[in-house]
């Protein structure tokens, strides 16, 4: 053709990494040219084409002095034909406007689901520059045709049924980007999840930090497991949680010359932290400290799923590894630090020193207050909230502030402490102030969105600290209301108001949700993707609102199985989460269920009981939940029996109540329910039983001792007894 030219280039080394990718491209041009030469190196050719590492084409047109040449370029990672393909179907049009205009109409489209009024106008400019940043990466990796080049370049592949994405920087994006898009573009961010969970199957590895079908293995710790959990916490689930989690674990047992997410698994799992004096792996790795929290947070998360799962081995496993913290807590300095494989703090330390040895991309001073997954116990080891905000507040006050991403919640965790989240809205609102609507105005390095997500969900209030849980804090708006209206077919708007605010009033005195007292600094996903409305009071003053929340409690999970019953170690208290609990409720391990994942959750949980010897499950769902507890569970409940044999008894659970002052369960056709007070006393008590051929089915709730309560469920001579402490 005498209007085209081809080819394609092959780069790579990100980061240093041994990564190589081709790219192939198309460009074609508005009119034919007369004449061209090629080059190579420093040698001017008539050839047609070119090879080598500096090589170019140089194109003649016969044009007016008025004249306008246009060209069109398409791109592709598998080939020729599908850059061309591309081109013809993605820029179909020679009018320069329309196509301008048709991108501007397509981005306006995609920043209009974040809608803003009041604040100023450079708040404002620099509110949807941030959220334009927001939405450049991940980007869309796979050709028009379906095509792509699969992970770890092993071959041609063909998406189905979702777009396949690559840049992923997961280390800096699963902490803001990635809850974002969550709660704002949530088909987006399942295809997201999904391509991880694709790449785990073509390259046996969930990826670290990848790059057109490579992994740059930049950064450290295992963040595709944190980006898993948290998507699915969040209600997003359209996916294969089965291989994800065959991924995960994977990338946190394997210790293989090629885990390159984890290179220093050896160490960490025989140590419970990475010594700096041992090397691992494919290398020393950066950040030994820093590195060991990042894997406590994936465990953690590896730990969330595996209650998904029903796994509760892996359940213990990975809970305990993900209290390795403890290891590495120096209660002297209190600081993380490295120790050496005898045990002894790695020397000399000073915490302000950036040693990539100890620390990736911080001292530590910047990793001081990193675990989000057990803020209580952190806050503990501090001695108490009155220190720990004292220590958090410390570290604002001086020259050591948020730094990097590793600290990006740090703002938020005030809303940890009783009393203390004014502090929350001060310090974010200050912190702000640095972003500005200039060339340079974006505060720290932008690190594929991530920073800009940053300020995003600082801007509109609603900020996620605990990743791997549904939840999102709230902070202080910059903005009179905004509207949140996600992308998916149906979706109610989501509307947050903090009338008055400005840079002097920034304090949220006082917070109302559709209507109702919201007590809690904290907002669930479901919340937000129901739609409806946030209403902030907003004040020059600070206030106490926000002292119901507290920090959640480390997970817990029964160490044995006797004759069928379960000791679970519940922890409850008035206006407080319960953690995360994995019941197995029968003495044959394939059996489990019962799982409750923190009453102000909405989930769908299962429970597994015998019916001599044949298995049959019902389900339910949380219908109705705020700051008091669950209060009513839906009506309408589907049972889901092996077969459908008439003759079983059907047990059909009604409602459960979990707020202050009931506890129990209601059976309709079959069953029993008594019901307790957190004092201790029997608020009512209900009985229906049901028979087939003498076979009884049926729950009841009974009280053991002060604050310890038995569930039990009979079938016949058969039960199955669950003992539960609440204190």
């Amino acid at each position: 053709s005498d209007n085209e030219v081809q080819g394609f280039n092959t780069s790579g080394r990100f980061c240093n990494s041994p990564t190589h990718q081709k790219i192939h491209f198309v460009a074609r041009f508005s009119r034919s040219f007369t004449s061209f030469k090629t080059w190579s190196n420093n040698s001017l050719t008539n050839d047609a084409t070119a090879e080598g590492k500096s090589i170019g084409a140089a194109l003649r047109f016969s044009v007016g002095k008025y004249d306008t040449i246009l060209v069109k370029v398409g791109i592709s990672y598998t080939s020729i034909e599908n850059a061309r393909r591309n081109l013809d179907e993605e820029i179909v049009d020679w009018n320069f406007d329309r196509v301008h205009q048709a991108a501007r109409d397509r981005w306006q489209a995609e920043l209009s689901r974040i809608r803003v009024s009041g604040g100023s106008p450079e708040q404002r400019t620099v509110f949807y520059t941030a959220l334009y940043h927001s939405l450049i990466h991940p980007n869309l990796f796979h050709d028009v045709s379906g095509d792509y080049r699969k992970f770890g370049d092993r071959g041609i592949g063909r998406v189905d049924g979702y777009d396949r994405y690559t840049v992923f920087s997961l280390w800096d994006t699963y902490r803001t980007l990635h809850p974002l898009l969550a709660m704002v573009w949530p088909q987006r961010q399942n295809d997201m999840t999904r391509t991880l969970i694709e790449k785990y199957r073509e390259f046996g590895w969930l990826p670290k930090w990848s790059l057109v079908g490579m992994d740059a293995f930049s950064m450290n710790g295992d963040p595709a497991s944190i980006v898993i959990a948290d998507t699915w916490m969040k209600g997003i689930r359209d996916f294969d949680l089965t291989t994800a989690f065959a991924g995960m674990v994977r990338n946190a047992t394997d210790t293989a010359f090629d885990n390159w997410a984890r290179p220093g698994l050896a160490g960490y799992l025989h140590y419970g932290h990475i010594p700096p004096d041992q090397r691992t792996g494919h290398w020393n790795v950066s950040g030994h400290a820093s590195t060991a929290l990042e894997y406590y947070l994936a465990d953690w998360s590896v730990a969330r799923i595996a209650t998904e799962l029903c796994q509760p081995d892996a359940y213990k496993t990975f809970v305990d590894r993900s209290r390795g913290y403890e290891n590495i807590w120096d209660p002297r300095t209190q600081f993380f630090r490295s120790k050496l494989t005898t045990g002894e703090w790695a020397e000399p330390f000073d915490p302000r020193e950036h040693l990539e040895l100890n620390y990736t991309e911080g001292n530590a001073h910047h990793y001081r207050y990193f675990l989000p997954q057990d803020m209580s116990k952190l806050i503990s080891m501090y001695g108490g909230e009155a220190k720990f905000t004292d220590s958090l507040q410390s570290f604002f006050d001086s020259t050591q502030f948020m730094w990097n991403e590793h600290n990006f919640a740090y703002p938020y965790l005030f809303t940890f402490a009783d009393g203390e989240s004014w502090r929350t809205h001060k310090t974010v609102r200050t912190l702000m102030k640095d972003f500005k609507a200039l060339p340079w105005g974006i505060r720290a390095n932008e690190d594929a969105g991530a920073v800009s997500a940053w300020y995003v969900l600082s801007a509109i209030g609603v900020y996620p600290v605990v990743y791997g849980t549904d939840e999102y804090q709230i902070g202080s708006p910059i903005f009179d209301t905004v509207t949140i209206t996600p992308a998916r077919p149906g979706a109610n708007p989501f509307v947050i108001t903090a009338a008055g605010t400005s840079d002097e009033v920034q304090y949220v005195v006082s917070a109302e949700l559709n209507g109702r007292n919201l007590a809690r600094p904290q907002l669930r996903s479901s919340e937000i993707a129901n739609g409806g409305t946030l209403n902030l009071a907003m004040s020059e003053d600070p206030s106490s609102w926000g002292t119901v929340l507290r920090p959640p409690d480390s997970l817990r999970v029964a160490s044995e199985i006797i004759d069928g019953t379960t000791m679970v170690e519940l922890t409850w208290r008035p206006r407080r989460d319960v953690p995360v609990v994995l019941v197995q409720i029968s003495s044959d391990p394939t059996f489990c269920g019962l799982r409750f994942h923190g009453w102000f959750q909405p989930h769908e949980s299962s429970m597994t009981i015998d019916f001599n010897e044949s298995t049959r499950e019902f389900w339910w769902r949380i219908a109705s939940i705020d700051e008091h507890g669950a209060h009513a569970w839906s009506p309408a409940m589907l049972h889901k029996f092996a077969s459908a044999d008439d003759d079983l008894p059907k047990l059909h659970i009604e409602s459960m109540y979990a707020g202050n002052t009931r506890f129990g369960y209601r059976a309709v056709e079959a069953g029993a329910l008594v019901g307790y007070n957190m004092l201790g006393r029997e608020v009512f008590r209900e009985t229906v039983s049901a028979s087939t051929d003498d076979q009884s089915i049926g729950v009841e709730t009974s009280r053991l001792a002060r604050g310890v309560y038995m569930c039990r469920l009979f079938s016949g001579q058969k039960h199955t007894s669950i003992a539960f402490v609440v204190r």
